[in-house]
């Protein structure tokens, strides 16, 4: 895709896709999926189809939410050993994913939040851990919340009182990108 400055809590990204795979041996297993390319070279799969072959157009919907920096979206496809089968897509469209538009000379109106580059944003999105202002200032004081994402430790939750399951706390750079049917692209 074009570079994308930053994307809003909201943004997602609308497309059509078509899979035929012949036998189901020319696409394998993962034939078609979408990736956010970070600026960094960081790479978080955001998309897989649910299925390898649908012989028939479909509309996917991806979810990217909050890019804070410049990014790319990468679709990929790739082929196994086998030799017959097609990938399409068409009519790609990003929805929602610009940040408030500063008010030139105006205040908020009732029951919306001013941002630090005087945009607005709707009170309820006030502490609500996701930045909506894009500049960060409706996520600034909200000590009186707890909060965990979850990215250094399982913050008090004991996984073992629920479950027999043994839970790994893991990251995007640690999932193997040959396969990417394999665990969670992202959170």
């Amino acid at each position: 895709s074009p570079e994308m400055k930053q994307s809003s809590p909201t943004c997602r990204l609308r497309l059509r896709y078509f899979l035929f795979d012949s036998g189901h041996t020319g696409l394998g297993s993962a034939p078609l999926w979408a990736s956010i390319l970070h600026q960094d070279s960081r790479q978080a799969v955001v998309w897989r189809p649910e299925s390898s072959s649908v012989r028939s157009w479909r509309e996917a919907t991806i979810f990217l939410g909050r890019v804070s920096s410049s990014f790319r979206i990468r679709l990929h496809s790739q082929r196994s050993e086998g030799s017959k089968g097609d990938v399409a897509i068409d009519q790609l469209e990003f929805l929602g994913c610009a940040l408030p538009q500063p008010i030139p000379g105006e205040a908020c109106p009732a029951g919306m939040f001013a941002c630090h580059h005087r945009g607005c944003v709707n009170q309820l999105q006030v502490c609500d851990a996701s930045d909506d202002c894009g500049d960060g200032k409706d996520e600034e004081r909200c000590d009186f919340y707890h909060r965990c994402d979850f990215e250094s430790d399982l913050c008090g939750w004991d996984l073992r009182s629920i479950s027999k399951l043994k839970w790994i706390r893991t990251s995007q750079e640690k999932i193997s990108r040959s396969d990417p049917l394999k665990g969670p692209g992202r959170d």
